[in-house]
């Protein structure tokens, strides 16, 4: 309830849709194999209420309520999950997590949710979600169109890095002007390295191409630490 009234989803004392079943009935019910109208989804709430009533229902403060609903849940998960050592992370003012999930929805909403076609779904919805662990809140969660790569959605990453943030990302979004933006903001990120890209160190004036491999395989630790700057040519 305390989500349906700080969403607006619930404006009186006593509304004649009861939120959770309203969440219930679209989340849970909704999942059977029949398409639910707005009949069925009516017949769904213990109330006396017209399909009007349910179809006015669709609107911005609902969106509201459903994301206020997944962010607690999600938050109320990962806040039973094991910690990783906070040491690692006290030379961060936040530790940003990113990545996305994407799933199919009927065909008829392609033209809201475009998939990537071909074989796959011509819809397809996907989730971009930002998660601060030092924090413990969300610090986005977005849904785009299934056929938006993660490598493009990528530019907006920088707009949430404060300065000394570190933000983790896998390689869909390794996006050389992205980690260019961070960099200028004081900002850090951890990613795989694209093997596509060549790595460079500086003796004197000349850049001298660093072979990584065998870097590694000469390399009696379990890792290795250098110094490293981006630079545009």
């Amino acid at each position: 309830m305390a989500c349906a009234r700080k969403t607006r989803f619930v404006r009186r004392a006593v509304g004649k849709i009861d939120p959770c079943e309203f969440l219930f009935a679209l989340v849970f019910r909704g999942m059977a194999s029949v398409p639910v109208g707005l009949g069925l989804l009516t017949s769904f709430l213990n109330c006396l209420v017209t399909r009007t009533g349910v179809h006015n229902k669709f609107n911005e403060r609902t969106v509201k309520f459903f994301q206020s609903c997944l962010s607690t849940i999600l938050l109320k998960r990962l806040n039973q999950e094991l910690c990783i050592n906070t040491e690692l992370t006290g030379g961060f003012s936040e530790v940003l997590i990113i990545d996305s999930s994407s799933w199919d929805v009927p065909e008829r909403l392609h033209w809201v949710f475009p998939g990537s076609g071909g074989k796959a779904s011509k819809a397809n919805c996907k989730l971009q979600f930002c998660y601060d662990y030092k924090m413990g809140e969300f610090r986005m969660l977005e849904n785009t169109a299934g056929s938006l790569p993660d490598q493009k959605y990528s530019r907006n990453i920088a707009g949430l890095v404060n300065e000394m943030g570190l933000v983790i990302f896998d390689l869909g979004y390794w996006v050389f002007g992205t980690f260019w933006d961070i960099s200028k903001k004081n900002g850090f990120f951890l990613s795989r390295l694209n093997t596509q890209v060549k790595l460079w160190v500086r003796d004197g004036e000349e850049l001298i191409a660093l072979e990584l491999p065998a870097m590694l395989a000469n390399c009696r630790d379990q890792a290795i630490e250098m110094n490293v700057c981006l630079c545009k040519k």
